[in-house]
This record gives C-alpha cells, structure tokens and sequence, in this order.
C-alpha cells in the first residue's frame, strides 16, 4: 500500500494560500467518492452537480465549465 501526505501538510509545503476543507469517509461517499487529489466540484443554484473535474486544471478551463451554469 501506498503511503499518502497528509493533505493539509502537502498544501502548506506547496504554499497554497486559499482555504482548504478535508473530507470525512463519509462526506467523500455522499459526493460520489474522490477519485483524485484535487478535486472541484461544480454545482449549479439548484444544488445539482454539473461537472467533476479530477486533477489540476488551467482556470480557462474551469471557466469554460461554468459559463453554461449562468
């Protein structure tokens, strides 16, 4: 087995400067599961979720993804 960082530590050793919130199992399962480290969840007024996106990825794209949302 794999060991993980701790993600709060590995946040802090890249110096991520916006806020960070780690899941419980149970969160994680309620939203689907986490698949991979980052990810952002896009959801729309009503509360739906509307894209996963897994990995790290460019602002354009996100934006792109959110565009229709609105």
């Amino acid at each position: 087995m794999m060991d993980t960082e701790d993600p709060l530590i590995f946040a802090k050793r890249l110096r991520v400067r916006y806020s960070l919130a780690v899941a419980s199992d149970e969160v994680k399962n309620k939203f689907g599961g986490i698949e991979g480290l980052p990810t952002t969840m896009l959801y729309d007024r009503q509360g739906i979720l509307r894209e996963k996106i897994i990995g790290f990825e460019y602002t354009d794209v996100i934006g792109s993804e959110l565009k229709p949302l609105f």
